[in-house]
């Protein structure tokens, strides 16, 4: 066990055995909060969070003597999210960043001080990502287009005019700090349209000739486009959700763009996603109001409360620590989750979902059954959940092969009756040191394991735990569920649930 891990689970120990009952002051997005940790103390705060939102939380210790942690649990106290330290042991501050909360409920965000530290510290939380890049609309540096539009702006708000039959309006920010990975949102506070017809957008990257657009109409449905100078490129067509409410202002409009992957939310509530590669520099900022009859109307937009966050010190240290990674069996849960922080692909694509599957040898050694019918893989998330049936006085166990050239090269990830686990490289005979540990329930028979293979690095989690990294340079290489019998023994594995998400 590594020994940020061994520092991390002492305190996740006292975190869950601490009384919930104590009284928490409830966060609010942006707002900075100060707060002085004694040793072996911690603060509790409220976080009132709706299904599938994407919040950041950042301590900055202000006293060189503490140490800080970060813990987010739900309401029944399972643990969302974790951290300790952003990147030891040069940055000893916790980061949380872009996590996603899975349902609407009160959560807990816990400050703690590790072992004897102390000190004063700042604690903010953000929508989306960590770094609060700009709020509000700035002294001017808004333009409108095509020419006649109206536009009147002030750093409050911004009201847009769009006057005539089927109509797109565009005001672009093009004074505000630019950025291509982002979370932005804006209020729509308010609608005035002579036909009742209308609709209100958020638009990012633009690069004067093209833009991407997150638009919803009166009627209560959105839609993801690209404008450029040949018209529309429609990515996503107009779509309904629950959550977005037909005619209804004010309301929140908010976009997540990760690379070519973007997600969309009404009043915070996540609502869809789309992927598309066309734009992926940085650009302008705007708003977009449109007229959809066929008649001539006039729509005036009133915006407000604009906020834009950007990934913390930028995209190579955006990525969370693995210990921060909440895990969960659900594939496209855990997708959508690790894609927002940096860590999934977001130009993948879930290639392999199996249901069910199982395999059973009695012979002795590292027992292969291919699947994905021999599909090469190089950077994945695999996740699944295997149970384990043996005679109980042998030695068995249940596992995972990856980045296989043939029967005797390949990377093999395991757990085994006694309650160890391990990940190891086969060249021929000898298998490479690796990964390996015991579980803290030797005795459980059934485990869920989560396996990213990304930059050159194996990362493995069981139950929810990380529990080591490795280098690994293996080429492209397919998959196959394992029967690992260490004597010669009848086992069989079950494995549920199994998926790959993989990305070039």
């Amino acid at each position: 066990m590594s020994r940020r891990l061994a520092l991390l689970l002492i305190p996740l120990w006292l975190f869950l055995s601490a009384s919930r009952a104590d009284a928490q002051e409830a966060l609010q997005i942006l707002d900075t909060v100060t707060g002085e940790l004694a040793a072996n103390d911690s603060h509790d705060y409220a976080v009132n969070g709706r299904s599938g939102e994407v919040v950041s939380f950042r301590v900055e210790a202000q006293s060189s003597g503490l140490d800080a942690a970060l813990i987010l649990t739900d309401s029944s106290g399972r643990v969302i999210a974790a951290d300790d330290d952003r990147a030891y042991p040069d940055q000893l501050d916790p980061l949380l960043q872009a996590v996603t909360l899975p349902r609407a409920d009160t959560y807990t965000l816990r400050v703690r001080s590790v072992g004897a530290t102390s000190g004063s510290y700042t604690l903010t939380m953000t929508p989306g990502l960590a770094a609060a890049a700009y709020t509000g609309f700035g002294e001017g540096g808004w333009t409108a287009s095509p020419e006649g539009s109206t536009i009147d702006v002030t750093p409050d708000r911004v009201i847009l005019t769009a006057e005539g039959a089927r109509l797109t309006r565009f005001a672009t920010g093009e004074g505000l700090p630019q950025a291509a990975d982002l979370y932005a949102q804006v209020d729509v506070i308010a609608v005035s349209s002579q036909s009742g017809t209308w609709a209100a957008g958020l638009t990012f990257r633009d690069s004067g000739s093209a833009r991407y657009a997150f638009v919803v109409d009166h009627s209560g449905v959105w839609r993801f486009s690209l404008f450029d100078d040949s018209g529309e490129r429609v990515i996503r067509d107009w779509s309904p959700h629950p959550a977005i409410v037909a005619g209804r202002t004010p309301f929140t409009l908010s976009v997540l763009a990760v690379g070519g992957s973007f997600d969309f939310f009404y009043d915070s509530t996540y609502i869809g996603s789309a992927v598309d590669d066309a734009l992926n520099e940085a650009g302008d900022l705007g708003l977009m109001a449109v007229t959809p009859s066929a008649l001539s109307t006039v729509n005036i937009l009133t915006f407000a409360n604009l906020i834009v966050t950007t990934p913390d010190g930028g995209n190579e240290a955006a990525s969370s620590s693995p210990e921060g990674i909440f895990v969960s069996a659900d594939g496209r849960a855990m997708v959508t989750a690790l894609r927002r922080q940096f860590v999934a692909g977001a130009d993948g694509e879930m290639s392999l979902n199996l249901p069910e599957s199982s395999v059973q040898y009695n012979r002795a050694g590292v027992n292969l059954l291919g699947i994905g019918r021999g599909v090469r893989y190089s950077s994945f998330m695999l996740g699944f959940t295997a149970t384990l049936t043996a005679d109980p006085t042998g030695s068995a166990g249940c596992g995972i092969a990856f980045h296989a050239l043939d029967e005797t090269h390949y990377t093999l990830a395991y757990f085994n009756q006694e309650g160890a686990y391990g990940i190891s490289r086969r060249e021929g005979d000898l298998f490479a040191p690796g990964i390996v540990g015991a579980l803290p329930d030797g005795g459980a028979q059934q485990h869920h394991l989560l396996i990213i293979a990304s930059d050159n690095t194996l990362t493995l989690y069981i139950d929810g735990v990380h529990v080591g990294s490795q280098a690994e340079t293996a080429d492209d290489g397919s998959m196959s569920i394992a029967v690992v019998n260490f004597e010669p023994n009848t086992t069989t594995c079950q494995f549920d649930d199994l998926w790959v998400w993989a990305w070039e």
